[in-house]
Formats: C-alpha cells, sequence, structure tokens
C-alpha cells in the first residue's frame, strides 16, 4: 500500500473515532452537572445513537450503493454532523438538545459502515491492511480520553465545539481519498 493512501486512511481512522469518543464517555457529565438534565434525560440523549444505528443503515446503505461516490456521501455526513455539534454546544434545554442530537446520530452512526467500506475499498491487502489501519481508529478514541479528561473539560461545551471541528476535517478527507463509484 502506497505510504500516502495508508496515512489518509490511517488519519481518517483515527479522527472516525476521535470525534466519536470526544463526546461519547464525556457528554453525560456534561448534561448533568453544568445542563442540570435528569438522569432519564441523559439516558435518552445517549439513546439516540441505538435509534440511529437502527434507522440510519437503510437510507446510507442505498444512497451509497445506489446513488452517490462513497466518499462524497461521508464528505456530506461528517458536514452536516459538525454542524449540529456545533448548534449542540449552544443548546442548553433538552427540548431542543434532544432532537439536535438524534439529527446527529443519525448522520454519524452509518459514518462507521461507510468509513470501513471506503477502507477495504481502497486497501490491496484487507486481511492485511485492514487491522493495522483500525488500530488507529483506537489511538484516536483514547488520544480524545486523555485531551478531554486531562484538560478537564467534561463539564464544558468544548467537547461538542472541537467535535465540528474535527468533524469538517474529515469531510475534507473524505473527498481526498481515492475515488469509490457507486454500485448503481
Amino acid at each position: 500500500m502506497q505510504t500516502t493512501l495508508y496515512f489518509r486512511l490511517a488519519l481518517f481512522q483515527f479522527l472516525q473515532f476521535f470525534i466519536w469518543g470526544s463526546w461519547t464517555v464525556t457528554t453525560g457529565t456534561y448534561l448533568l452537572q453544568t445542563l442540570h438534565f435528569s438522569g432519564r434525560e441523559v439516558g435518552l440523549v445517549y439513546g439516540t445513537t441505538a435509534i440511529a444505528a437502527m434507522v440510519s443503515p437503510f437510507w446510507a446503505g442505498r444512497l451509497a450503493d445506489q446513488h452517490f461516490r462513497l466518499e462524497r456521501i461521508l464528505a456530506v455526513l461528517h458536514f452536516t454532523g459538525g454542524l449540529l455539534m456545533f448548534a449542540l454546544s449552544t443548546l442548553q434545554e433538552f427540548a431542543f438538545f434532544y432532537p439536535v442530537m438524534l439529527l446527529y446520530a443519525i448522520c454519524y452512526m452509518p459514518t462507521f459502515a461507510l468509513s470501513t467500506a471506503m477502507t477495504f475499498h481502497n486497501i490491496p491487502e484487507p486481511a492485511r491492511d485492514y487491522p493495522r489501519l483500525r488500530v488507529w481508529g483506537t489511538l484516536g478514541w483514547i488520544a480524545t480520553g486523555l485531551c478531554v479528561g486531562g484538560l478537564d473539560l467534561e463539564t464544558t461545551t468544548l467537547p461538542l465545539a472541537l467535535v465540528g471541528d474535527r468533524v469538517h476535517f474529515s469531510k475534507h478527507l473524505c473527498i481526498e481519498l481515492a475515488a469509490n463509484p457507486s454500485a448503481g
């Protein structure tokens, strides 16, 4: 595999899980301590990912398989998710926070399967190359935990705002990766 392609795919895996880890672990603390949401409300916010994981494969997979290039779909989902995450960093009431988080989850959850498909499409020997790339996702998750926890950002909006910023970088990386034509 070419070094530049490996670097791009590794960076994409890193960012995919850095983004997810930035808010997943610490948002509960922010919602409980800063916004004073109830435990039930926090549970509902986290439940948006389960709803999105059930709903989004139907439409995202169909779009990627039949209508649009995979990297374009990923770029649009990352861009939209970034805007929604920026919006979440400004919201303080559950009635507004929940639907925006649900929309964010619907945009972000399909990126896991789509980014894996894009990675497999671009690597010559998946059995050999994918584990070496996927480990960068784990490192991204660890790095975000060290950053957010180490800098004591759990009760601030900064993790949400930073996700919006990192997502836009991922969007540009999607566009730069090798072309992945749709099957349709």
